[in-house]
């Protein structure tokens, strides 16, 4: 609104200065602001004559949580006004969980062939967050236990995963070696590495053991 009693506001322009971050550097959080319209033509004199401006936050994937404090400043080229803001700015969650898979396996052996019959499980990687992850591969640790107990079929390695979108593609097959005693328990562990925005050059891991008991 223009308050001003003698004159018009003639090419009122907006910009984001003294902006002061906590996690974030000033000069990206800056650029995530934008005013819509970024200019008025003019302003007619008097309370009645307003008009609406629009002050959009676009926050990329790798933002962080942040509070912002910074300046509005409303201007031409012969008067200024200028208000403070504080923003809270809320990062986006990375979140890839894996589902479909049993904390227990217990295998028989076939009296025919003395061999440890195979039980087969799916592993579904569910992304439940707002970014993808990318570069996504399933192993097994095979410091806990090697291929004699487990293997993986199908898909191991994903380019990227995206925000809500579930993958069952990969399959693990679990048995024993045929020398291994009745009641035996071995403990296997299951790993998933992936990059996520935050810190790309950082691999994270999902981790998950589980037991193989022989019967």
């Amino acid at each position: 609104t223009n308050n001003n009693k003698d004159f018009d506001l003639k090419e009122v322009q907006f910009a984001l200065e003294d902006v002061r971050t906590q996690n974030n550097l000033a000069d990206e959080v800056r650029s995530w602001f934008s005013f819509i319209p970024d200019k008025i033509e003019s302003i007619s004199y008097g309370s009645k004559s307003a008009e609406s401006v629009s002050l959009r936050v676009e926050t990329p994937a790798n933002a962080s949580d942040d509070k912002v404090n910074a300046r509005v400043v409303i201007s031409t080229d012969y008067w200024q006004k200028s208000l403070n803001v504080e923003l809270d700015i809320k990062g986006k969650e990375v979140a890839l969980v894996m589902d479909g898979l049993s904390d227990k396996f217990t295998i028989s052996k076939d009296a025919t062939t003395g061999k440890y019959e195979t039980e087969t499980d799916t592993i579904e990687l569910v992304n439940k967050g707002e970014v993808d992850v990318e570069q996504v591969n399933v192993v097994v640790d095979t410091v806990k236990c090697d291929s004699s107990w487990i293997t993986l079929e199908g898909i191991k390695d994903f380019d990227s995963i995206a925000p809500q979108e579930r993958k069952k593609d990969t399959r693990m097959l679990v048995t024993a070696p045929a020398n291994v005693p009745k009641d035996f328990i071995q403990t296997c562990l299951l790993l998933v590495r992936y990059s996520d925005p935050f810190s790309p050059l950082d691999r994270q891991v999902i981790q998950k053991t589980f037991e193989i008991r022989t019967e």
